[in-house]
């Protein structure tokens, strides 16, 4: 699920966690009325970037990396997530290793 309210990405950007990587930025926001629902995430791609084709890809890469392990994650989390202009062009494997890496670091992966 994606967040879709202007309101959802203001209130992570205000009361939750971030944290920075070389590629990109993940903040975290836990949210107690949804502490049932999957973890929503909301992707902000601007123009600095790159071009539409640039953003419209990074946008399916970081779609496709939280798809995948959504299994992994705890529920009840607002996520927002905003790549930077290094990883534009950057291979999948990276983008994939650095997610997991910051989303370790928020502690909103299930222990293993």
């Amino acid at each position: 699920m994606r967040l879709d309210r202007s309101y959802q990405f203001a209130a992570v950007r205000e009361k939750g966690a971030s944290v920075r990587g070389k590629y990109l930025r993940l903040s975290a926001l836990r949210v107690e009325e949804a502490a049932e629902e999957k973890t929503r995430v909301g992707i902000i791609t601007s123009r600095r970037l790159g071009g539409a084709v640039a953003r419209v890809r990074m946008r399916r890469v970081l779609r496709e990396i939280h798809r995948l392990n959504q299994r992994e994650l705890l529920s009840g989390y607002w996520l927002v997530v905003i790549p930077h202009r290094e990883a534009v062009g950057v291979e999948y494997g990276k983008l994939y290793s650095e997610w997991l890496r910051l989303a370790a670091k928020l502690s909103i992966l299930h222990p293993r």
